[in-house]
Order: structure tokens, then sequence, then C-alpha cells
């Protein structure tokens, strides 16, 4: 399955979160209903269902919109440093990201 990456700030000007929709509901542009199909990256490096409150209450806040969307490269590099700085407690080629 194709996914779009999406990093959350809560208006902190960093990302404290990465959210994903897969790619066949997404088009361009994200509504409330959304937050509904998203996954959101745990600390153990699952991806989760129904995480997303946080990230739809940003959205209508006017933090979170589709100008957060990251790459795939841009994932995979985040992921990397918070696996290096201890944020996140699982092995690199445990966590899905493509």
């Amino acid at each position: 399955m194709a996914w779009r990456y999406f990093g959350q700030t809560s208006g902190t000007g960093r990302i404290i979160g990465i959210h994903r929709l897969s790619s066949d509901v997404y088009e361009g542009k994200l509504d409330g209903w959304h937050f509904d199909a998203m996954e959101r990256l745990l600390p153990n490096g699952t991806w989760a269902r129904g995480n997303s409150e946080q990230a739809q209450r940003d959205f209508f806040r006017g933090w979170f919109d589709e100008e957060e969307e990251m790459t795939v490269n841009e994932v995979r590099e985040l992921i990397q440093r918070w696996l290096e700085d201890g944020k996140l407690s699982a092995r690199p080629e445990d966590i899905s990201v493509s």
C-alpha cells in the first residue's frame, strides 16, 4: 500500500509526530474525516490507527494541513534521528515506511 506522510508540529515549529494516510483516500487536501483513517507512529515503531486526536485538533486550529506533508525520505531521516536520540524504541528495519 502507498502512504502519504504528514509531520505534526502542534504549533511548536518542529515535528513532534508522524501520521500517515493511505494514498487511496487522500486527494491532495485534508479534511476532518481523514483523521479517522490516519495512523500515527508510536514510540515502539508501530503504526496505530485511531490515535490522531491531537492532529485532528491541530487541524481545526489551523496547525495541521496538507502543507505538513513529508516525503518518504524525510520520514526515514526523521525516524533515524529519533532512533539515535532514543525517542523511538524500535529497530529501524521494523518500522514500515513506503
